[in-house]
C-alpha cells in the first residue's frame, strides 16, 4: 500500500514541476497570469487536502499532498521568481498569495454559515465544519506561507556566502529549513490539541525535507539546463554551475562595468565619486594623500609604427607593472586612451615620487618596445582640497613634463 502511495506522490510532484515550471518558461510569451492564476488555485487546493486528504506512506506517517507537494512547489516557485526576476516580481506573487488566501478564508467562513440551515441542497452532504475548518487552515497557511517566502530569501541570500559555486545545496539549504519551519508553524497553528497533531507533524517534517531536496533538485537542473539566470565571472570554467540572484547579476554587471577590460583597472565610470569619497576621508582623519597622473610618451607614434595590437599590449603591460607596485588602499585607474590615474592614500610626495620611478625601471626591464611614461604629482593641502583640484594639479604638471622634454630641458 505505502508503495502505491509513494508512486501516487511521485506522479503528482512530477505534474505539478512541469506545470509551474513551464509556464515559468512561458513566462517572456503569454506573461505571468496563467502562472499566477494556477499557482493561486493551487493555494485552496493544498488547504483542502491538508485538511482532509492524508495517505499512508510509511508506518505511522500519513501525509498530505497539499501539504508536501503543493505547498513546496509554490515556496520554490517563488523562490526561482526572486532569483531569476528579482524581488520586484517575487513581491507581486507574494502580495498576489496573500490576498488570495485572505479573501478565500472569508469566504469559506460565510459560506459555512449555508451548510447549517435547514433549506440548503447540500448535494455531498458537507459538513460546517468542513468549510469553516478550511478557513482557518487557510489563515494558518497564510500566515506561514509569508514567514516561509521571507524566510526562504533571507536564507537563500545568506547562504551565498558559503554555498554559491554550489547550486543544489544553496536550494536545498534553504528550501529545508524554511519548510521545517512550515512543518512546526503550520501543524501547531491548524491542529494542536488534536489527536491528530503528533502524527501530522511527524508527517510534515518528514515529507517537507524530501520535498525540499526534490523540489531544490528540480529548481537547479532548471537553471543550468533551461533558463540559465548568470553571469560567468571571468576565468570561470563554461562547467561550473553559479547560480545567481537577480540582485547579484546587477552587482557582478555593475563591477565589470567599472573594470576597462583591456588593462583590468578602473575605468572613469565611478572614477570622481570613489576619489573624492577617498579625499573626504583623508582630509577627515589628517593624512596625506597624493594622486599621480600618468601618460604613455610617444604613444601615437607607437601605434602608428607596430599597429594597434600592439599598442593594446602596451598598454595592458603598463598596467601589469603597476598593479604589485600599489598597497592595499591605493587604487589605478585607466583614465583615457593612454592616461593612467593613480590614487595613493596616506602617500607623500617622496613615496609617489618612488613608485612612478618603479614603474620606469619595470618598463625598461621587461618590455621588447622601448616604453617609458611621463607623470604629474599633486598632494593633498599642497594643491587643493578636492579630487578635481588635484586631478587639474596632476594633469598640469604631467603637460609640463612632457612639453619640458619636447624642448630638451
Amino acid at each position: 500500500m505505502g508503495g502505491e502511495q509513494l508512486l501516487i506522490f511521485a506522479v503528482e510532484a512530477i505534474l505539478v514541476v512541469f506545470v509551474l515550471f513551464g509556464l515559468f518558461r512561458a513566462r517572456h510569451r503569454i506573461g505571468y497570469a496563467p502562472l499566477y492564476l494556477v499557482i493561486g488555485s493551487f493555494q485552496y487546493l493544498q488547504t483542502l487536502l491538508a485538511s482532509t486528504l492524508y495517505a499512508p506512506v510509511a508506518p505511522d506517517v500519513l501525509v498530505s499532498p497539499g501539504s508536501a507537494i503543493l505547498f513546496s512547489a509554490g515556496v520554490t516557485l517563488v523562490l526561482l521568481i526572486y532569483v531569476a526576476e528579482g524581488a520586484l516580481e517575487a513581491r507581486r506573487l507574494i502580495f498576489g498569495l496573500i490576498a488570495a488566501n485572505v479573501a478565500v478564508s472569508g469566504l469559506c467562513y460565510v459560506f459555512a454559515h449555508h451548510l447549517s440551515l435547514p433549506t440548503t441542497v447540500n448535494f455531498l452532504a458537507l459538513q460546517p465544519e468542513t468549510l469553516a475548518s478550511g478557513a482557518r487552515v487557510l489563515v494558518a497557511g497564510t500566515v506561514v506561507l509569508a514567514l516561509d517566502i521571507i524566510g526562504v530569501v533571507v536564507l537563500f541570500e545568506w547562504l551565498a556566502k558559503w554555498l554559491s559555486p554550489r547550486p543544489f545545496l544553496r536550494f536545498s539549504v534553504a528550501l529545508l529549513l524554511a519548510l521545517i519551519f512550515d512543518a512546526l508553524a503550520f501543524s501547531t497553528f491548524a491542529f494542536f490539541g488534536t489527536s491528530e497533531y503528533t502524527a501530522i507533524l511527524t508527517a510534515n517534517l518528514y515529507s517537507k525535507t524530501v520535498a525540499a531536496v526534490f523540489f531544490a533538485g528540480c529548481a537547479t537542473l532548471y537553471l543550468r539546463f533551461v533558463d540559465r539566470p548568470r553571469v560567468p565571472e571571468a576565468g570561470e570554467p563554461t562547467r561550473e554551475l553559479r547560480v545567481l540572484t537577480y540582485r547579484e547579476r546587477l552587482e557582478v554587471l555593475n563591477a565589470k562595468a567599472r573594470i576597462d577590460p583591456l588593462t583590468g583597472l578602473r575605468n572613469r565610470m565611478m572614477l570622481f565619486e570613489d576619489c573624492q569619497q577617498q579625499v573626504s576621508q583623508a582630509l577627515t582623519a589628517n593624512q596625506p594623500l597624493a594622486v599621480v597622473m600618468l601618460d604613455v610618451d610617444g604613444f601615437k607614434q607607437l601605434n602608428d609604427a607596430n599597429g594597434h595590437l600592439v599598442g593594446d599590449a602596451i598598454l595592458s603591460r603598463i598596467a601589469s607593472c603597476i598593479t604589485p607596485l600599489l598597497e592595499d588602499a591605493d587604487e589605478a585607474y585607466r583614465y583615457g586612451g593612454d592616461e593612467f590615474l593613480l590614487v595613493l592614500p596616506g602617500a607623500d610626495a617622496a613615496r609617489a615620487k618612488r613608485l612612478l620611478a618603479q614603474v620606469q625601471s619595470a618598463l625598461g626591464d621587461d618590455s621588447p618596445q622601448q616604453v617609458s611614461v611621463t607623470g604629474g604629482l599633486a598632494l593633498l593641502g599642497n594643491d587643493g582640497a578636492t579630487f578635481r583640484a588635484l586631478l587639474q594639479a596632476a594633469d598640469n604638471r604631467m603637460l609640463r613634463s612632457k612639453r619640458s622634454v619636447v624642448r630638451g630641458e
